[in-house]
């Protein structure tokens, strides 16, 4: 008899919200030097703006998808980009690890559009 499907619980995409209303919801995203994150799941399109760090690793689950299921299963490790901004569309599935000296920090804008289709480009 096949196991029943166990339901997983991810972890807020954020340390803090900041601020939320119909349209997104506002994170900061923050971890001292050999911190991880719980493994949390990106259920809306985003946007990151990296404010602070050396070095940071994301740890993707199998099931990953969205604008990094190419590393599906895998981990990435880099510097950090101090002053970047990078968009991330819904569906990575990961938990990142602060294996640098600072802290790292992020916000993070989540967007709701509750009126697009989840196929529309």
């Amino acid at each position: 008899m096949p196991e029943p499907a166990t339901e997983i619980t991810y972890g807020d995409v954020g340390s803090k919200k900041l601020y939320e209303d119909d349209r997104c919801i506002v994170w900061e995203f923050r971890l001292a030097p050999g911190e991880s994150s719980p493994v949390h799941k990106h259920e809306r399109d985003y946007i990151m703006l990296i404010l602070g760090g050396d070095r940071i690793a994301a740890h993707f689950t199998e099931d990953s998808a969205g604008v990094y299921q190419d590393l599906a299963g895998q981990s990435y490790t880099g510097d950090v980009q101090t002053g970047t901004v990078k968009f991330g569309a819904k569906g990575s599935i990961e938990a990142a690890e602060n294996i640098g000296t600072v802290e790292y920090l992020n916000y993070i804008v989540e967007f709701k559009d509750k009126d697009r289709p989840d196929d529309a480009v």
